[in-house]
């Protein structure tokens, strides 16, 4: 055994007997002596106290005796001064002292002695390879459920985190949506945003299809031979009553009518494709959005009601030239 290792095991010797002695004692052996030496600094400092008043009233009579003037009390601390370090530093070595002999001597157990409480009697702390073997899956188990638990906290924690940080900005918009509330009292002939999304997407089917079947028609026309000449040229009277047959006036403007009728064929037919693509999809992005920003909307309970609050659109087709 190299000296390294026979200081450890020195020092676990050590250790092994100051907790046996707890143990069996209910307290520590340095705390008995530690108690030991404060009690005998108490009594030391009660007796400093009671010496430096002797010394105070002793130097009174001396002084009247002799009818000196002494500043008494200045004495009185400089003498004591000197007097509780010198004494302080004999206790301090004679104490250390005591407390070597005490822990090797008082409380030491010798080497060779094995000293067993009564409450470990008859008890086998011997184990078998194969239940070590299975405490120690036990244990990694119970490791690993540790460490998956506090995973799984802090997950909660971040998701716990976000929909507070959620939860404020829902209240924030709820308290910028609130005057909705009022709105809707106020106005109540407003159409409800969703019905009308609903409204205007049935309209332009219905607007496209009748696009096609005027496209389609003029090509029949075209075909059947009905046109001597091109349609710009004809008269404007049986344009409109082409128009007429295929679109009731009641669904164009009469303007845009007009403006129509003037347009040849082909910039005609690419007038009505654009007009059709460019508000189907304006149409289904705006549903889109709505129905989006209604999913959130519904997250709060307070802007549930004001979900369905909408404002009254009307869909006005844009003039040729524009697209073309």
């Amino acid at each position: 055994m190299t000296q390294e290792q026979q200081e450890q095991w020195v020092k676990a010797r050590h250790i092994h007997q100051h907790q046996l002695l707890t143990e069996h004692f209910g307290s520590s052996p340095l705390s008995f002596v530690d108690d030991v030496i404060n009690s005998v600094n108490n009594m030391i400092y009660q007796a400093s106290m009671a010496l430096q008043e002797f010394i105070e009233f002793q130097l009174q009579e001396i002084a009247q005796i002799e009818g000196r003037t002494l500043d008494i009390k200045l004495e009185t601390e400089k003498g004591m001064h000197k007097f509780e370090t010198l004494l302080e530093s004999s206790v301090d070595r004679n104490f250390d002292r005591f407390e070597l002999y005490a822990l090797k001597n008082i409380f030491g157990v010798p080497e060779d002695v094995d000293i067993v409480l009564p409450h470990y009697e008859a008890l086998d702390f011997s184990i078998a390879l194969e239940r070590e073997q299975e405490l120690d899956d036990e244990l990694e188990i119970l490791r690993r459920q540790v460490i998956a638990t506090k995973a799984l906290n802090h997950k909660l924690r971040k998701e716990l985190e976000m929909q507070e940080n959620a939860r404020r900005k829902y209240e924030l918009c709820r308290d910028r949506l609130v005057f909705l509330k009022d709105t809707l009292n106020k106005f109540n002939d407003v159409a409800p945003l969703a019905q009308t999304m609903i409204f205007v997407r049935d309209n332009l089917d219905t607007l496209d299809r009748r696009f096609r079947a005027f496209s389609a028609r003029a090509e029949e026309i075209a075909r059947q031979g009905h046109h001597t000449q091109p349609l710009l040229l004809q008269s404007s009277s049986h344009n409109a009553a082409v128009l007429a047959e295929i679109m009731p006036p009641e669904t164009i403007p009469e303007a845009l009518r007009e403006t129509i009728l003037s347009l040849p064929a082909d910039q005609r037919a690419l007038y009505f494709r654009t007009v059709v693509r460019r508000q189907a999809d304006e149409c289904l992005q705006t549903v889109q959005m709505e129905e989006a920003r209604m999913r959130r909307r519904t997250l709060s309970s307070a802007t549930a009601g004001a979900g369905a609050i909408g404002v009254g659109t009307t869909g006005v087709l844009p003039t040729p030239g524009s697209l073309i």
